[in-house]
């Protein structure tokens, strides 16, 4: 349901707030994740990660005057978060793709292409949905996996 609302919510307000994102913020987020080094503190540090990617769709949300998609988008956010925590660490190869995916909704953006940058956004959602459940499911099946095996062996 999150990944849902955030599919009707977020290529939106691209499509009809876009003009309203500020040029200095999507250049410093063009700057942040075009830099793809493995060593920088995003792949380092998953709380930076989150924080990062929290305020790159934050700002996106925030363009749209609507105090209704604002209250609900909130809450779908805060329940985002919970399950990024629920599903563990996120890889690096994850990081990357989210990375390149930001940088395509980014780039539409700056050159004023709503369309393009939405049709973008929906892509770079179901690739996260897909990579939660992923994530859900692989640990689902460990803890089914260690449940199996006897007590004394653990």
């Amino acid at each position: 349901m999150i990944y849902e609302m955030r599919l009707l919510y977020e290529p939106y307000a691209l499509l009809n707030y876009g003009t309203l994102l500020p040029q200095e913020s999507l250049t410093e987020f063009y700057h942040i994740f075009s830099h793809k080094n493995s060593d920088t503190e995003c792949f380092q540090n998953n709380d930076y990660f989150y924080d990062l990617d929290s305020r790159f769709h934050l700002m996106i949300i925030e363009t749209c005057p609507n105090i209704y998609i604002h209250r609900s988008y909130r809450l779908i956010h805060a329940q985002d978060t919970r399950l990024r925590y629920m599903t563990g660490n996120v890889s690096n190869n994850r990081l990357e793709e989210t990375f390149r995916e930001h940088l395509a909704i980014i780039v539409p953006c700056l050159q004023g292409n709503w369309e393009k940058a939405a049709e973008k956004m929906v892509l770079h959602i179901e690739e996260s949905k897909k990579s939660a459940f992923h994530l859900i499911f692989e640990n689902s099946a460990d803890s089914i996996h260690l449940q199996k095996i006897p007590p004394a062996f653990l």
